[in-house]
């Protein structure tokens, strides 16, 4: 595919915008339909029933630390988090449970601890977790 484009466009930055536009998007297509089929065939052999009635105790402590620790352990960005909490409320999880997975997921996720780490040290990375 990329041989095609910059024959068509040449190497110029149009060319090279090009190539990695259509290559993203063709790569994200297959994520999204992989996920997709994933969760589709997780649906068929969930009982939802079961689900609700688990996860509708969960407004305790261990509650909220393991929604704070699912968040920081997702690979979701803070825009594509939201989809995931409307199906968790969709499914009966407490809505407080459902914010401390939305805010540990944005601001407490692996990418951002890293990051700090690196720039800022161990103390002041300790300092934001804790927080």
């Amino acid at each position: 595919m990329d041989n095609i484009i910059k024959s068509i466009f040449g190497i110029t930055q149009i060319g090279e915008f090009i190539t990695h536009f259509v290559n993203d998007t063709l790569f994200i297509f297959v994520i999204l339909f992989v996920v997709m089929s994933l969760v589709f065939f997780i649906q068929t052999y969930i009982n939802i029933e079961v689900l609700k009635r688990k996860l509708s105790i969960l407004k305790s402590f261990w509650g909220y630390v393991l929604a704070i620790l699912l968040g920081m352990i997702s690979p979701f960005c803070s825009c594509s988090i939201v989809p995931v909490i409307m199906g968790l409320i969709t499914v009966g999880v407490p809505i407080s449970i459902c914010l401390c997975v939305l805010t540990s997921a944005s601001l407490l996720n692996v990418t951002a601890i890293i990051s700090l780490y690196t720039f800022m040290g161990i103390k002041y990375t300790l300092i934001y977790v804790l927080c």
